[in-house]
């Protein structure tokens, strides 16, 4: 009561003195504003302030390291795929000895397909035997590495947002989990279709015996590492490079830390106008190769090259910022924007791809902080 009265006999004070300066008929009473909620005190006190900073690429105001990497590989096991996926094998070994030797990364390689030496469209264990590769034994149909990759990479937390559980993927459910990812209020915002109209998930998809490897691999990759994820099929992709993008954005946060290679046939992949392997890996900073009756000597030209993509996106150079970003406008190199896939920013410290800065003199940086 004693609040009360004295607030009331503060509003009686006001109200007078108006009375005494202004004409009555042209009185307002004094707005009485309702408490501040703490977000809106946070956002009061908390805002965004941008600096620009000019870095000179030298030696001495940055530091070249080299990143983790974390290879998946996605084997279509269809029929028509029995001869790339030996070449493939023939390989692979050699190739991830050349990565860790001669360019010193620290690397490991995980395998999606089906095994067995008698299958021929299955890998052989015996022959990718290697202690810095994994086999997951699971068939990956026509159509559907993309999808595979999804499930196989998805979180718990993306399940709960479908309302659904991981068990519980099959036919009927697959096309609401895919859906997720689609581009809202844009023009790719169309649903996920499947390869076969008359079911609305891929083949693979429904198949028992693969239930128990959704969300196999949900905590494989690592946003502080090089992340990068192969296809090797003649088919297209029925899940969109849209799909797929979202799909990272989601399930990690960002698509920083992942590159995209294809070893594809380009004109499948633009059967439906869809070119969804080769717009990944021109969006994820990677490359596609073109698989059409290459022989094993075209295939080791793949790899080589391959190998030095990767070594180029897993070797990046740090600076140190004058103060602690939150995230990043843009970065200019010689007065061109970088894409923003070749960066990213922790606390005072930039990171930068090194084989998109190699021939560059002066970076200029305009990033956020946060003001209290």
């Amino acid at each position: 009561m004693i609040k009360q009265s004295t607030l009331f006999s503060i509003y009686f004070i006001l109200f007078f003195s108006s009375l005494s300066c202004e004409d009555s008929n042209h009185f307002t009473p004094p707005a009485i504003s309702p408490p501040k909620s703490s977000n809106q005190m946070h956002q009061i006190h908390t805002k965004q302030l941008s600096i620009a900073q000019d870095l000179e690429i030298k030696k001495g105001n940055k530091k070249t390291i080299i990143l983790p990497v974390k290879m998946l590989w996605l084997i279509d096991n269809s029929g028509s795929m029995k001869d790339n996926i030996t070449k493939v094998q023939a390989g692979i070994k050699g190739f991830v000895d050349a990565l860790t030797k001669n360019h010193g990364l620290n690397i490991k390689a995980t395998f999606v397909s089906c095994s067995g030496s008698i299958a021929i469209y299955c890998i052989d264990p015996s022959l990718i035997a290697h202690p810095s590769i994994t086999l997951v034994d699971m068939a990956i149909r026509s159509y559907d590495d993309l999808t595979s990759a999804a499930l196989l990479l998805a979180k718990d937390h993306l399940f709960t947002k479908a309302t659904l559980q991981k068990s519980s993927i099959n036919k009927m459910t697959a096309q609401t989990f895919f859906n997720l990812f689609r581009s809202e209020g844009s023009a790719d915002n169309v649903p996920y279709f499947s390869a076969d109209s008359r079911d609305p998930a891929p083949v693979g998809i429904y198949d028992h015996s693969r239930i128990n490897h959704v969300g196999f691999l949900q905590n494989y990759f690592n946003t502080n590492e090089r992340n990068v994820i192969i296809s090797v099929t003649d088919e297209e992709s029925k899940l969109s490079d849209v799909h797929f993008i979202n799909f990272l954005k989601i399930n990690y946060g960002s698509t920083d830390s992942f590159r995209y290679y294809g070893y594809i046939d380009p004109k499948a992949d633009t059967h439906s106008g869809g070119s969804h392997y080769q717009n990944l890996a021109h969006k994820l900073n990677g490359k596609t190769y073109d698989i059409t009756s290459a022989s094993e000597t075209t295939y080791g030209t793949f790899f080589k090259d391959l190998a030095k993509e990767i070594s180029g996106s897993a070797t990046v150079n740090t600076f140190t910022l004058k103060s602690k970003c939150t995230s990043v406008e843009h970065i200019l190199l010689d007065g061109n924007a970088l894409n923003p896939s070749l960066y990213t920013c922790k606390g005072i410290k930039l990171t930068i791809n090194q084989s998109a800065i190699n021939t560059g003199k002066k970076i200029t940086v305009k990033y956020y902080v946060e003001s209290k």
